[in-house]
């Protein structure tokens, strides 16, 4: 889809400008993190208007990768806050 790829190339460009000296470990987590994103159940969670962004957050740390660094954190953090996660696979295809 064109236009969720619009989206994520923002968010892989800025990405990689934080993580660019480490982006080879990045890859790592950013891939665990979207194979949950792109998970049907997690997304209908993560949309669920009762459901708080740090629930989400939550849910997505005790499925995903267990070493995500402050980095990923973050990251993950501002696609959650921003209504983003269903993005993150299109992400981490545009990540450098």
């Amino acid at each position: 889809m064109a236009e969720l790829a619009t989206i994520a190339r923002p968010y892989a460009e800025a990405l990689f400008q934080v993580v660019k000296a480490d982006a080879a470990s990045a890859v790592a987590w950013l891939d665990g993190l979207a194979i949950v994103a792109a998970d049907a159940g997690m997304q209908q969670f993560a949309h669920d208007p009762k459901v708080s962004h740090r629930q989400v957050l939550e849910l997505i740390a005790q499925v995903g990768p267990k070493s995500l660094p402050p980095a990923g954190l973050n990251f993950l953090t501002t696609l959650v806050e921003n209504g983003r996660l269903s993005v993150l696979p299109d992400i981490t295809v545009q990540f450098p």
